[in-house]
């Protein structure tokens, strides 16, 4: 027993030991693996260096190539020297745009006729300096030239120079570096021929500080630079590189300081050899405490992730998930006699329009904070869910009709107010639908599907309201369905029909006629815009109908000269970067005159400062089409935007029209309008007009052009042409039958 602390010990000192030895062994590894490191990084960036020294060089020979392989130049400098074109086309030239500071031409016997310093013609005595350094490139050049054969060229403008003879090098300018290419004057098409040796250019760059600046970026070197020191002086801590002239001495030296990612990866890893047991007790302590926060860590993830299965991660409400857990766990109580359970099912009415016309982080904007208004309006034992979108549902546990009812006004009420949102007040509504369970073995689908029923069922019957669901509910949804498959069927086969409600202005006189899309069911007759309309906007097919409807407008307004004609177009279209195209192609088939068709669109489009809506706009304007803003002053109207977009009329609603003679500052309101109108340069026509009182009150508000039954019903095509002829300037106003 005595002996096992004994032993222990030893056990713990032969421990240390074989810690100690690796720990040595492998500090030395990590020395040894970072001088190879060091070595190699070394050979890469001299290798980097050396390609980036050659490319360099290319770079300055592609630079030349155009200048000296140029008929021109063969005829200016080889057949008939002329100063002025050398200084002009290689001294000047070479300079301001190849950057190039130094240019020598050589004669036919290799004598300097030319030469340019820094942008300045100089003495030729000039070469005599470097001139002893790049005789072996000139007399490469000149082995070449010997050495070529110039084909002739078959056919004009065939080039019969596949490539220039150049040579470059290194050569040394009052001790200091240039970099030197050696160019062969060459015809490009021909059109110029020497016999006997061409001209020679020769140009220079010096290796100064910008060349090292731009070297250095290019190639990502550090401490780059010429040292003015012997050539084979090497620097153990430096990158070296020898440049050679042209008789492959070394004349110039490269230095840089080379990455050592060896020797940072060894002062960065390496700890003290005698801390090593203390790091490794360290280590494991260190891993112990992070098991235990990763524990935690996932402990909390779990729940995070738990609570994002069952909620909106926009509004934090419960989710569909939670819903039909809910909704399970109610009908399960109420198996056992517990309370009935009831179901709201809540969609918001013009969401649409804010999230096109405020963008999508309004719309995101809007729905938190209808969330938080539902809260404070349900029992503490009521559940509100988002379903998504812009759909959300109560789930209301001991419900009864009346607390359902009551609820739900206080919602419908509740959003009905405003909502200042950073894009600015909006107003919206909510329609409401409703179920009540009696039958525990209810499916949750089923529930919905009742609750969602009805809320159709109260958008059907005006919005901003809610409603019950009733079992009749169900055949209606089917014969919505079918309605929406017939429309499809209808557009398809074009079997819609097109009528026109005349415009007419004070003296009773047609000015225009409003293209309207009318559509007679083939066994339920005709249907109301105000239901197919609708159903081609939920549905998908609204830019469908609107291409049919500008197609039939623009083929009948053929057959009026002179006479405008109106057709509505959706905000859809106008954000269809394809509109353009679309609607010019549509003018040129039927042959119709953009200048007699009047497009109508709605505020809502013009609210966003939208650049393909100011486009599509724009380019109607110039195509010859009028803009009319229509249903003005049911929405956002704003100065603002009849200012920014090209409108040229706006349409009066027919709810500030129908109140005239009735409320008794509906003219005033009305004649605002116009005043507005008129100030912006802007034409006004007001619609629906049913009597002589409305018409009255439109006069005096200054608003002669009326549209509405009062003046005449819309009427087929094949009438237009009549009631045009019977509505001469003489004729007055009548009501229509």
């Amino acid at each position: 027993m005595p002996s096992r602390p004994s032993d222990a010990t030893l056990r713990f000192l032969l421990l240390l030991l074989v810690g100690l030895a690796g720990a040595v062994l492998l500090v030395s590894s990590f020395v040894s693996i970072a001088g190879r490191a060091d070595q190699q990084a070394v050979a890469r960036e001299e290798q980097l260096v050396s390609h980036g020294i050659e490319g360099w060089i290319r770079d300055q020979e592609t630079r030349i190539e155009g200048q000296v392989n140029w008929d021109d130049a063969l005829l200016n400098l080889g057949v008939q020297y002329d100063p002025s074109w050398a200084s002009a086309n290689i001294g000047q030239f070479f300079y301001n745009s190849l950057k190039l500071e130094r240019a020598v031409i050589l004669d036919s016997q290799d004598r300097p006729l030319y030469a340019m310093v820094k942008g300045h013609d100089v003495s030729t005595r000039f070469y005599n300096r470097f001139a002893g350094d790049i005789r072996p490139l000139i007399d490469h050049v000149r082995a070449e030239e010997a050495a070529r054969q110039l084909p002739l060229a078959q056919k004009p403008y065939e080039r019969i120079i596949s490539h220039p003879i150049q040579q470059s090098a290194i050569a040394l300018l009052d001790g200091k570096p240039i970099l030197v290419t050696v160019s062969l004057v060459q015809p490009d098409f021909g059109r110029a021929t020497l016999k006997g040796p061409a001209p020679i250019i020769v140009a220079a760059e010096d290796l100064d500080e910008n060349f090292i600046k731009a070297f250095s970026d290019r190639f990502l070197l550090t401490g780059l630079h010429i040292p003015i020191i012997n050539l084979h002086l090497d620097e153990p801590k430096e990158g070296h590189f020898l440049l050679k002239d042209g008789h492959a001495r070394d004349v110039a030296r490269l230095d840089w300081t080379p990455l050592t990612p060896g020797r940072q990866m060894l002062a960065n890893t390496v700890p003290p050899v005698l801390a090593v047991l203390v790091l490794l007790a360290l280590c494991a302590i260190q891993l112990l405490l992070k098991t235990h926060r990763a524990s935690q860590a996932l402990v909390a993830s779990e729940s995070r992730a738990l609570h994002m299965a069952f909620h909106d991660a926009l509004t934090g409400l419960p989710n569909r998930t939670m819903f039909n857990d809910r909704v399970a766990q109610a009908l399960a109580h109420q198996r056992r006699d517990g309370p009935i359970v009831g179901v709201l099912s809540l969609d918001l009415d013009r969401f649409k329009d804010v999230n096109d016309t405020f963008g999508h982080q309004a719309g995101d904007d809007l729905i938190a904070a209808v969330a938080s208004r539902i809260g404070p309006l349900c029992r503490v034992t009521d559940t509100v869910i988002r379903l998504g979108g812009d759909e959300f549902a109560i789930l209301q546990v001991g419900a009864s009709a009346n607390s359902i009812a009551i609820l739900a006004d206080r919602v419908i009420d509740a959003i009905s107010q405003p909502f200042d949102l950073d894009a600015g007040r909006v107003f919206v509504g909510a329609s409401v639908g409703a179920t009540l369970i009696s039958d525990p073995t209810c499916e949750v689908g089923e529930i919905l599907r009742q609750a969602d029923l009805a809320m159709y069922r109260a958008k059907a019957n005006g919005r901003g309201r809610y409603a019950f669901y009733e079992p009749e509910m169900d055949q209606a949804l089917k014969q919505r369905r079918a309605l929406e498959a017939d429309l499809r069927a209808a557009l398809a086969s074009e079997s819609l029909t097109m009528v026109y409600q005349p415009q007419a202005d004070g003296a009773g006189r047609v000015v225009g006629v409003e293209a309207l899309v009318r559509w007679t069911h083939p066994e339920r007759g005709p249907i109301s815009p105000g239901l197919f309309v609708p159903i081609a906007e939920e549905c998908g097919l609204i830019e469908r109908l609107g291409d049919f409807t500008m197609r039939q407008a623009f083929e009948d307004s053929r057959r009026w000269p002179g006479l405008s004609v109106a057709v509505n177009v959706s905000a859809v279209q106008l954000r269809d970067q394809a509109f353009l195209g679309k609607i010019t192609q549509m003018v040129k088939d039927a042959g119709a005159n953009p200048n007699q068709i009047e497009l109508e669109i709605t505020e809502g489009v013009l609210l966003v400062d939208d650049e393909i809506v100011h486009r599509t706009l724009a380019g109607l304007r110039g195509m010859g089409f009028s803009l009319a803003l229509d249903d003005f002053g049911t929405g956002y109207s704003s100065l603002a935007y009849l200012r920014r977009y090209p409108i040229d009329k706006i349409k009066i609603d027919r709810s500030f029209v129908i109140n005239l003679g009735v409320e008794k500052d509906a003219e005033a309101l009305v004649g605002a309008i116009v005043k507005m109108a008129r100030a912006l340069d802007l034409d006004v026509i007001a619609e629906g007009v049913e009597t002589d009182t409305q018409r009255d009150g439109l006069r005096r508000a200054g608003c002669g052009n009326i549209q509405g039954f009062l003046f005449s019903r819309p009427i087929h095509s094949d009438d237009v042409a009549a009631l045009l002829a019977e509505r001469a300037p003489t004729v007055g106003w009548r009501r229509a039958g």
